[in-house]
C-alpha cells in the first residue's frame, strides 16, 4: 500500500494537498482453492440429476431448494447467534436481494430444461456465457477493462461457440436416451445467461451485507416459495400430482424416495458448490467467476460419460474445452493481483475553518515538492 501526496496550486494562489491512497491487492490461495472446489461440484450436479428420470425439471429444482433450504437453516442460525442478529436492510437492498433471488430461479430452471433438450456439456457452456455479457456491458458502461480480461472472455466464449459444431453422435452411452445437442436446446440456455449475470452481480453486493450462510438461506428459500405457485397452477401441464405430495416421479416431495440423489445435489452441489462460488465473489470480481464457471462443460462431460448419461464428445467439443479453459487462465491471471487508486484528500485534509488565526493558517502551508514514498498501513486505520 502507497501514499502519494501532491502540492497543486489553487484558484487564490494557495496550494493545495492532494492525498491519493493506492491499495495492491493479491489474491490468497485460499481464494483460488473455495473456486476449484466450486466448479469441480457445481460440474458434477448435471449429470446426477440426469439420473432423476421421468421427473419434469422445474420439480427437480424444487426439490434441491426444499432440501437445501433444509440443509442451510441451522448453518443461517448459527451466524445470526454469532452476530447477534442480522443486520437490517434497506428496502432497495430488499428490492435487489428479490432481483437477485428471481435470477437465480430462472437461471437454475433453464439449466435444467436445457438438460433434457440437448447435451450437458452445451447446457453449461450456454447457460455460463453470463462471461461475454458481462465483458460487453463493461464495455458499454465504460468501466475498467484489463486486456488478458477482455481477451480471456472471448476466448471462451469463442470456444463454447466451436462446441456447438459437434452434433457428431460418435462414442457409446449405455443411456440411449440421451439427449443430443440441439438448437431449441441451446437458445434456452443462453436465455438462461441474462439471469446468470444479473444474479452473479447482485450476490457480490448483498453477500457482503447478509453474510454468505444467511443470504444462501433465503435465497434458496425465496427460490422455492417462487417456484411453488408456479408448479401448482401448472400442474396439469407439468404432470405435477398435488394429491400425492411423496410420488417418487411427480410428488412435490418426491425426493424421500431419491434421498442419495437429493444429498448429493444438496450436500456436494447447493453447499460445496453454490456456497463456494457465492464465498469466492470475496476474493474475485463477479467476471472472473463468471469465465470460471465456462469450464464446467469439462468435468461435467467427464461426469456424465463416466454415469452413463452423455455421449463421448467430437473434436469440435474437445478444441472449444481447451479454449475455454485456455480463456479461464489468462481471466484468473489478470486478476491475480489488482491496485486500485483513492483520492482521500477531501478525508485527510480538511478545509480551514472561518475565523482561523494567520499563525496556524502559515503552519499548514506544504513545501511546493511531490512526496512519493511507501508507507504499511493497517485496515481501519484510515479514515
Amino acid at each position: 500500500m502507497h501514499v502519494k501526496a501532491v502540492v497543486e496550486p489553487g484558484k487564490d494562489s494557495s496550494r493545495r494537498l492532494s492525498v491519493v491512497l493506492t491499495v495492491e491487492r493479491q489474491v490468497p490461495l485460499i481464494g483460488y482453492a473455495i473456486l476449484l472446489s466450486a466448479l469441480c461440484a457445481v460440474s458434477s450436479q448435471g449429470a446426477v440429476l440426469d439420473l432423476l428420470v421421468g421427473v419434469p425439471p422445474l420439480l427437480k429444482l424444487f426439490w434441491r431448494m426444499t432440501g437445501a433450504s433444509i440443509a442451510f437453516l441451522p448453518l443461517a442460525l448459527l451466524s445470526i447467534y454469532q452476530h447477534n442478529g442480522v443486520r437490517r436492510l434497506s428496502w432497495r437492498r430488499w428490492g435487489l436481494f428479490l432481483v437477485c433471488a428471481a435470477s437465480y430461479a430462472i437461471f437454475n430452471a433453464t439449466f435444467l430444461i436445457a438438460l433434457s433438450r440437448t447435451s450437458i456439456g452445451h447446457v453449461y457452456i450456454f447457460s455460463n456465457s453470463h462471461s461475454l455479457l458481462m465483458v460487453l456491458s463493461k464495455l458499454l458502461l465504460r468501466e475498467p477493462l484489463g486486456a488478458l480480461e477482455l481477451l480471456g472472455a472471448a476466448l471462451g466464449f469463442s470456444g463454447g461457440v466451436v462446441t456447438t459444431l459437434d452434433h457428431s453422435t460418435q462414442g457409446d452411452s449405455s443411456d440411449p436416451t440421451a439427449p443430443r445437442a440441439s438448437t431449441s436446446g441451446d437458445l434456452i440456455a443462453f436465455l438462461g445467461a441474462f439471469a446468470g449475470m444479473t444474479y452473479l452481480l447482485l450476490a457480490k453486493r448483498v453477500r457482503a451485507v447478509l453474510g454468505v450462510r444467511v443470504f444462501l438461506f433465503l435465497l434458496v428459500t425465496t427460490v422455492g416459495v417462487l417456484l411453488l405457485p408456479v408448479l401448482l397452477v401448472q400442474r396439469q401441464a407439468l404432470g405435477i400430482d398435488v394429491t400425492d405430495l411423496t410420488h417418487p416421479h411427480t410428488g412435490l416431495f418426491g425426493w424421500v424416495h431419491h434421498l442419495s440423489i437429493e444429498l448429493y445435489v444438496v450436500l456436494v452441489g447447493s453447499m460445496a458448490g453454490t456456497m463456494g462460488f457465492v464465498t469466492s465473489l470475496r476474493y474475485f470480481d463477479p467476471l472472473v467467476v463468471s469465465v470460471t464457471m465456462l469450464t464446467e462443460p469439462v468435468v461435467a462431460t467427464l461426469v456424465g460419460i463416466a454415469v452413463g448419461v452423455d455421449r463421448v464428445p467430437g473434436w469440435p467439443t474437445l478444441v472449444g474445452g481447451l479454449a475455454v479453459i485456455a480463456g479461464c487462465a489468462l481471466v484468473l491471471v489478470a486478476s491475480h493481483q489488482s491496485c486500485v487508486q483513492v483520492d482521500v484528500s477531501d478525508r485527510v485534509v480538511r478545509r480551514r475553518p472561518r475565523g482561523i488565526d494567520d499563525a496556524r493558517r502559515h503552519s499548514l502551508v506544504v513545501p511546493p515538492r511531490e512526496l512519493t514514498r511507501p508507507t504499511e498501513v493497517h485496515y481501519g486505520s484510515f479514515p
